[in-house]
Formats: structure tokens, C-alpha cells, sequence
């Protein structure tokens, strides 16, 4: 969402450099103020996404083989990540932006010790399984 606006912006200013006429170049500052001021609730849209998604994922995490307390991990973390994703809009919130610093790495280590129970989980199933038919 935000990449999209942004490169909308760089061939705005690719307009703006080659318009020869003060008008034309008028035009192409009207456009760009547009997406500039969009630019920050775009970010947050786009930051707040993946957090959702983290979200949801973690109620049918509680009841699988990870556990509830990799889904309460999750939950907390992406809590976080959704209280991050408002920082764009708030730049002078120090707690939005500690949310969003601590968000990424938090979010990480979430992911890789899924990962690293995922990988002991698979150890352990059987490979030799017969599957009968009735």
C-alpha cells in the first residue's frame, strides 16, 4: 500500500522536473500534496496487517500442539504490533514508537521458536503409517 504511493510520488516529481510551464508544474504539486498527506494513514494500514493477522492465527494456536502460552505470546506481541502500527500517525507518542521498535524483533522470536517447535514437532511423526481402507 505505502510502496504504491511512494512510487506514485517519485514519477509525480519526475513530472514536476520536466513540466515547463509554472501551471504544469502547479498541477503536479497539487497531485503529490495529496499522496504526501496520505502517506502516514497508508503506513499504518500497511503495518497493521500483518499484527491482524498474527492475531487471528493465534486462537486456533491455543489449541494445537504449540500450546497456550505460544498463543498468549502471539496475542501479546501482536497487541503491540497493532499499538506500533499507530506511530506514523502519532510521531511524538513515545510509548507508539517504542511499540513499533520493539514490535519487529518481538515478532521475530515469536516466529522462530514456532518455527524451531514446528521442526521438533515433524522429528516426531511416525513415517511408516498404514492407512486402511473399509
Amino acid at each position: 500500500m505505502t510502496e504504491l504511493n511512494s512510487l506514485t510520488l517519485v514519477s509525480l516529481s519526475q513530472g514536476f522536473i520536466s513540466a515547463t510551464t509554472g501551471a504544469l508544474k502547479a498541477s503536479f504539486v497539487g497531485a503529490a500534496t495529496y499522496g504526501y498527506y496520505a502517506l502516514p494513514l497508508e503506513t499504518v494500514l500497511s503495518f497493521a496487517i500483518g499484527p491482524i493477522g498474527y492475531l487471528l492465527f493465534c486462537v486456533p494456536l491455543a489449541k494445537s500442539f504449540f500450546g497456550r502460552w505460544m498463543a498468549i505470546f502471539g496475542a501479546i506481541v501482536s497487541i503491540i504490533g497493532l499499538l506500533g502500527s499507530a506511530a506514523p500517525v502519532v510521531p511524538s507518542s513515545y510509548f507508539l514508537g517504542l511499540c513499533q521498535f520493539i514490535c519487529v524483533r518481538a515478532i521475530a522470536i515469536w516466529i522462530l521458536i514456532l518455527g524451531v517447535q514446528l521442526f521438533r514437532y515433524s522429528i516426531h511423526i511416525p513415517a511408516n503409517v498404514k492407512i486402511t481402507t473399509d
